[in-house]
């Protein structure tokens, strides 16, 4: 025996006092609309694309806070066991309260380029997701039309039978009577 052989031996082979598999659940009977719907969301190239869109977002707030202001705030708070005296001239009180605000901005065409560009790729993530969305529709459409196509199929197959076994019967009955043949019998 080959290794795939006897792989593929031990793999249908069940285990020692393993228990039988609880029988599968029946299928769920869904509309072509929730089918369509489910796969736009639950694909996994649609959840891929949802990530690369909240990538290309992040790397956008990214990109523009360079360009944004900045705003620092500081402040400082000195208490003094008293006041401190130079002759008769207080050249430091007990408490004091000290702080400042600085605001910049920074003039860089560069980075408003670059905080162009991050837009632009929030846009192509979204375009993008949008295309890998209507693929996953199509392909779910297409499968759910296949299913019910191949129903159709089996209906008429079943007619068919059931056309065939009438005809059988006629034809049997006929020859039974005397009026047919053994020729039309087995044809039908």
């Amino acid at each position: 025996m080959t290794h795939l052989a006897l792989l593929l031996l031990l793999l249908a082979a069940p285990a020692a006092g393993a228990a039988e598999p609880a029988p599968a659940p029946p299928p769920q009977v869904i509309s072509f609309d929730e089918a369509v719907a489910r796969a736009r969301t639950r694909a996994l190239g649609s959840l891929v694309a949802a990530e690369e869109i909240r990538r290309a977002e992040g790397l956008l707030a990214q990109a523009r806070s360079g360009s944004l202001p900045a705003v620092g705030l500081n402040g400082s708070y000195t208490r003094l066991n008293a006041a401190r005296f130079s002759g008769p001239i207080k050249v430091a009180p007990e408490e004091q309260l000290s702080g400042n605000v600085q605001a910049t901005l920074t003039l860089s065409p560069s980075r408003w380029y670059q905080w162009s560009h991050a837009s632009d790729q929030v846009d192509v993530a979204r375009a993008g997701a949008a295309d890998v969305q209507r693929s996953a529709a199509l392909t779910a459409a297409r499968a759910y039309l296949t299913v019910v196509g191949l129903r159709r199929v089996v209906e008429v197959s079943r007619s068919a039978v059931g056309t065939a076994q009438a005809h059988y019967d006629f034809a049997h009955a006929r020859r039974q009577a005397g009026v047919g043949n053994a020729l039309d019998e087995l044809r039908a």
